[in-house]
């Protein structure tokens, strides 16, 4: 896998909600439920032609919502375009042909709140606030084997989106697309990430529509953009024990040694001595704190690496299946599992309303 130093921890979360959707209702037996909805005058404000697909015989959901979720994921990520520098130096030097990891493991749990809205019976449109927590850990491979402990971090997210909806029959699909923004710990801006589902799914009800619900089988899309710039501490790398740290000191030494003598004739081309420069440097101030911690002290200097990198998952698609209940027409519960790639798992609360026009309101 192509990857970076270990030492870069990502906080990056991506999280897929979207709304209710409306179906056709369909059947002899539900033709007196059809029939009220034709009859039954729409008087929300929202969706915009809301009233003429009510007519048709659609069964619309509360135009406006505010739903409160969690959201677990667990998915691999690899690493390119990996350049560091250490202290206050210029220019980050690209090491990419240098480091390699066996893998980056990362588990978010992510918790939400999203308002949204029905603009037209086919368009929702909704915001996202989040706060989430990271779980990272990897095992480096070159240029020597490392275990890299697990790393929490938290941190804070939002962003917008919209889904596109058609009901055909009892059945509908649905396309959902956002944005969103996440900010943490050690990362120089926010990471931009986008998030693109297909749902294909049907409304199932008990036969006097008291207790009523959704189920659905779709793809999930997901991906993070452009590139980004931060800051670590090395010294946190640093096991407790002596002996791992005296075999870590065997390693850093050894590669110290190959580096000054030109590894693989790397190091002897013009176009990688910055780069060979930049390692050294890094490996000598780390050496200097194992044997600090060896004697039984802390490293008292904390030894700051700057970075730059492009992340993208592993796997960018998962299969997702889910289902929702309505207890009424304000209260909903949803959950989804995602399969097939990443591994995620979703429940959440809306509480759905809306906005009645003045002149149906008597004013």
């Amino acid at each position: 896998m192509k990857g970076s130093l270990l030492f870069i921890v990502l906080f990056i979360i991506s999280f897929s909600v979207y709304p209710q959707v409306f179906s056709k209702i369909t059947g002899k037996r539900n033709k007196v439920y059809r029939d009220s909805l034709k009859n039954v005058k729409y008087n929300y404000v929202l969706p915009f032609l809301g009233e003429k697909v009510r007519e048709a015989g659609y069964d619309l959901p509360n135009p406006a919502g505010a739903m409160l979720g969690f959201y677990w994921q667990k998915q691999n990520l690899t690493i390119s375009n990996l350049s560091i520098g250490i202290g206050d130096g210029d220019e980050l030097e690209n090491i990419d042909d240098w480091t390699e990891f066996e893998y980056i493991k990362t588990e978010n749990m992510v918790y939400t709140f999203r308002p949204d809205v029905w603009l037209f019976p086919f368009l929702n449109i909704y915001a996202t606030a989040s706060k989430f927590t990271a779980a990272t850990n990897a095992q480096l491979s070159q240029p020597f084997e490392l275990s890299i402990p697990t790393v929490n971090k938290s941190g804070y997210g939002g962003g917008f989106g919209g889904v596109l909806v058609y009901g055909f029959g009892p059945l509908w699909v649905s396309g959902n697309f956002n944005m969103n923004w996440s900010r943490a710990p050690g990362v120089d801006k926010p990471t931009q990430s986008i998030v693109s589902s297909l749902r294909l799914g049907t409304q199932v009800h008990s036969r006097n529509r008291k207790h009523y619900g959704t189920i659905w089988l779709g793809a999930n899309y997901q991906n993070y953009l452009g590139s980004n710039t931060g800051t670590y501490d090395m010294t946190e790398l640093l096991p407790d024990e002596k002996p791992r740290l005296e075999e870590l000191k065997e390693k850093v030494e050894g590669k110290i040694e190959d580096i000054q003598k030109g590894i693989d004739d790397f190091c002897s081309k013009p176009g990688n001595k910055p780069a060979c420069i930049v390692i050294d440097q890094v490996l000598n101030e780390l050496k200097d704190r194992i044997e600090v911690k060896i004697d039984g002290i802390n490293p008292p200097d904390v030894l700051l690496l700057r970075h730059g990198y492009n992340v993208e998952p592993v796997q960018k698609w998962n299969m997702v299946i889910g289902a929702q209940y309505n207890y009424n027409a304000r209260w909903e519960a949803r959950f989804e599992g995602g399969f097939i790639g990443r591994r995620s798992f979703l429940v959440n609360v809306n509480y759905r309303f809306g906005f009645i026009r003045k002149k149906d309101q008597g004013i």
